[in-house]
């Protein structure tokens, strides 16, 4: 046995373990827990016999350490050593122990609750805490405890809070030395590393690094889209290194086939820059790293309740990422680790990444746990809670796609548990599959786990197109303007016959002009309809193409895809970016049960009222129809709105609010006279003073003082003029208007008119004095008064000396008390 650092406490582990249900072994990178440590257990004779399950996060993960574990015993895998991933599966009664991805796990744990072949069951990486991660342990606590007490746990990680995770296990915990080598670390902060920048930093990077070793070049970088701009860059800038064998530039991620992989894994002569995600972080044998170059970076999917969907978030790599990173660069020698920017920058980050279970898509979860046994969060044990909104949005999807009922699996849901896939893409390939379309489901649902076989030089979200490539019977360079990748159409074709081979699905019959139909089986809630310059999803929520979209324009879309547009302005919105044209007429088929017709009442913008009928499935209406409303449904509305808006509702003219604050004015002073008139009022007496008016009058045209003054009876309504009459007598005789909508109430009349009056008028038997607006000749104003008397004896002088010349035609007696009040000039008087 190679010796490496956790050689030195494999006695105790095996201790340990024989003696407690479960454990914690933490140990850095390189000190050789992937390969070692397994070995060990299945070699113990004082551990429980049976199969051991070692788990890795990634499929590339487990065939490396698979293969690792075999060559140590001098065997293929396959035989002691077996292997069970998504793509590749070597198994056989002859293994002791079987490397597999944590979701075969879940299927594993979910067919076969006590899996009575498993004796020891190892999580490795843990701290990558993955979604499946977090569920195989709550199902592996659950089997322990319930089914199986001599099952025994190991959960292994390099980077982890192990005494909090120690401490909700209730277990003990083992750490070991590691074996790396010193790494120094090589702050190269930049102002700049948007996705135009980030090759040219990464090339800086890369120079640097080869000048200082010969060894290879490890880039870490959010995804694949950077993998590519870089990759261009480099074959750019090192061209003569590379026509020449002394350099190559690999790319690393998981959309690769395992053959494209493994062929960068294999040593080389020359060095290489390798580019790749957070795939090479853990597990991978990369021997002949001794720089790695951080760009800070990662992406993870992040779910946006308000979408039901993932969106792929680039976010700055945690504390706990960078250390694993810059690891890389110590396996084999002292090494260098250039980080794209600042030390102060690197020492504000987060300790550790957010965890699956807190940001995912939660339905595959939910869809697990119901085909466990139990919806109910409080049976299970999870180190990070799910969050509670996205878990209630998951479990109204499942309820949407039949998969659960009363929080019970239904015979759909369980076929829908046995596929390992997104319940939205099993649904669809069930559903389809009854509905003859099996097999385009299959397709339909590769392309949509695989990623997108094409690639357009401009933005092209038409899914149909993606789907009629797989019509063809090869696969050309070309199709529909498009380059085709021939390996991810391979990859998807191998992946679509084997969802039609679990379910006995015929491969010899494929239409692509079903792609909406399928699109709205797995995504009923984003059918959409067109609003404006863009669409509206059937929850209510906007989107839009892209500015340069070639998707054929279409009133409804089937929606697969959403995505946030990185860009400012009157473009940035919530893009589509995957879709298909579907007609009115399927969207009616596929949702007969959940559509719905709505009647209600509208006013137009010419103040009539329509009765409106529609068809509507969520907020997609699918048909529309208009009459006009008859008086009885005018009136229930009319009622209704001023009912819910108040006397803003009403169209009042100046005079209804006049009549109104009279009426009001009355109340206030007289209340057992007069009635209450304030708003709550009204609405309360509506049925009395404005139902009988709108039965006989159109809105707009109703006499709203009549109305009002219908509350009163006769006897009132003379009070109320007696008390608050409309006018005021002048002493020429002249009727001025009283403006009650003013406090207190106004009258406006020229100074002239009121000679003779030696006191300011008063309503409400002397309650209310009027407010005595005295006017010029020219209607302008020359004082205000309550007190008319105090005004002669006072003011008038004053506004006598400053107008008289002003107004030399009009009377302006010293004693305006004995002069005769007249709204004529001194000429016209006089001739009278």
């Amino acid at each position: 046995m190679i010796e490496l650092p956790i050689s030195s406490i494999l006695p105790q582990v095996i201790a340990s373990l024989a003696s407690h249900s479960r454990l914690i072994v933490q140990a850095p990178p390189g000190a050789g827990k992937s390969t070692l440590l397994p070995l060990a257990l299945m070699n113990s004779d004082s551990l429980p016999k049976g199969e051991i399950w070692l788990l890795e996060p990634r499929r590339l993960a487990a065939e490396q350490v698979a293969k690792r574990l075999a060559q140590g015993l001098g065997e293929d895998v396959g035989k002691s050593i077996g292997l069970m991933t998504g793509e590749n599966t070597k198994v056989n009664r002859s293994n002791r122990l079987i490397v597999m991805t944590e979701a075969v796990l879940t299927q594993r744990l979910i067919n076969d609750n006590d899996i009575p072949s498993c004796a020891i069951i190892v999580f490795d990486e843990f701290h990558e805490r993955n979604l499946h991660t977090d569920l195989g342990l709550a199902l592996a606590l659950q089997s322990q405890e319930y089914l199986r007490d001599d099952l025994k746990l190991v959960i292994m990680s390099a980077t982890l809070d192990s005494e909090g995770l120690s401490q909700t296990l209730d277990c003990p915990m083992i750490t070991s030395e590691g074996r790396s080598f010193h790494v120094e670390n090589h702050y190269l902060p930049s102002a700049n590393l948007q996705a135009t920048h980030l090759p040219f930093e990464v090339q800086k990077a890369a120079s640097l690094a080869l000048n200082n070793s010969n060894g290879d070049v490890l880039v870490f970088l959010p995804g694949v889209k950077e993998i590519n701009q870089c990759q261009n860059r480099l074959n750019e800038y090192f061209e003569n290194q590379i026509q020449q064998g002394q350099l190559s530039i690999e790319p690393l991620h998981g959309q690769q086939s395992p053959q494209q992989q493994n062929a960068v894994l294999k040593n080389k002569e020359h060095p290489c820059i390798i580019l790749a995600t957070d795939i090479a972080k853990t597990s991978l044998t990369l021997p002949k790293v001794t720089s790695v170059i951080d760009s800070g970076l990662e992406r993870i999917n992040q779910f946006n309740i308000r979408q039901g969907m993932d969106e792929l978030v680039t976010i700055n790599a945690s504390q706990a990422s960078a250390i694993q990173r810059a690891g890389r660069a110590g396996r084999v020698q002292a090494g260098n680790c250039y980080r794209l920017y600042s030390e102060d920058d690197f020492k504000r980050r987060a300790p550790f990444s957010p965890h699956a279970i807190e940001r995912a898509d939660l339905a595959p979860l939910c869809l697990n746990l119901a085909a466990w046994g139990s919806l109910d969060l409080t049976d299970y044990v999870f180190l990070t809670q799910p969050d509670t909104q996205s878990y209630q949005s998951s479990l109204e999807l499942l309820k949407q796609l039949n998969a659960i009922q009363d929080a019970q699996l239904t015979g759909h849901g369980k076929r829908l548990s046995e596929l390992a896939l997104h319940p939205r893409l099993s649904h669809m390939i069930v559903q389809a599959n009854s509905q003859n379309m099996g097999f385009e489901g299959c397709v339909l649902a590769a392309i949509l786990s695989e990623g997108d076989p094409l690639f357009f030089d401009e933005p092209n979200a038409d899914l149909s197109i993606r789907l009629q490539l797989f019509e063809r019977t090869s696969f050309p360079s070309y199709f529909e303007n498009a380059k085709v990748n021939q390996k991810k159409s391979q990859r998807i074709l191998q992946l679509a016959k084997k969802f039609a081979k679990m379910l006995r699905i015929s491969t010899t019959s494929f239409h692509s002009d079903h792609c909406g139909q399928l699109l709205m089986l797995a995504y009923p809630d984003r059918v959409a309809q067109k609003r404006g310059s863009g669409y509206r999803l059937r929850n209510g929520i906007g989107c839009q193409l892209h500015h340069l979209e070639n998707l054929p324009a279409s009133e409804f879309l089937a929606v697969a895809h959403i995505s946030q547009s990185q860009q400012q302005g009157k473009h940035a919105n919530s893009l589509i970016r995957l879709a298909c044209s579907v007609s009115k007429q399927d969207i009616e088929k596929s949702f007969s049960d959940q559509l719905v017709t709505t009647t209600s009442l509208n006013l137009n913008d010419k103040q009539q009222l329509q009765n409106i009928t529609q068809l509507k499935l969520g907020e997609l209406v699918l048909k529309h129809s208009t009459q006009p409303a008859d008086a009885s449904e005018k009136n229930a509305f009319y009622l209704q709105e001023f009912t819910q808006k108040g006397l803003a509702f009403l169209p009042f003219k100046d005079e209804h609010f006049e009549t109104l604050s009279r009426l009001q004015l009355a109340h206030s002073l007289l209340p057992e006279q007069f009635p209450n008139f304030d708003e709550s009022a009204l609405i309360g007496d509506k049925e009395n003073w404005l139902a009988p008016f709108l039965a006989t009058n159109k809105l707009v045209n109703l006499d709203y003082s009549q109305a009002l003054l219908s509350r009163l009876e006769w006897s009132a309504q003379q009070q109320l003029n007696q008390l608050f009459p409309l006018t005021f007598t002048l002493p020429t005789g002249r009727h001025a208007k009283i403006d009650y909508s003013q406090t207190p109430p106004v009258v406006k009349a020229k100074l002239q008119e009121c000679f003779g009056l030696a006191q300011s008028p008063a309503i409400a038997q002397g309650k209310i004095t009027l407010n005595l607006h005295l006017l010029s000749p020219a209607q302008r104003p020359l004082a205000m008064t309550q007190d008319l008397a105090f005004f002669w004896k006072e003011a008038y002088p004053e506004v006598r000396k400053e107008n008289r010349g002003r107004y030399a035609k009009h009377p302006w007696p010293e004693d305006p008390l004995t002069a005769e009040a007249s709204g004529m000039t001194k000429k016209r008087m006089e001739g009278k």
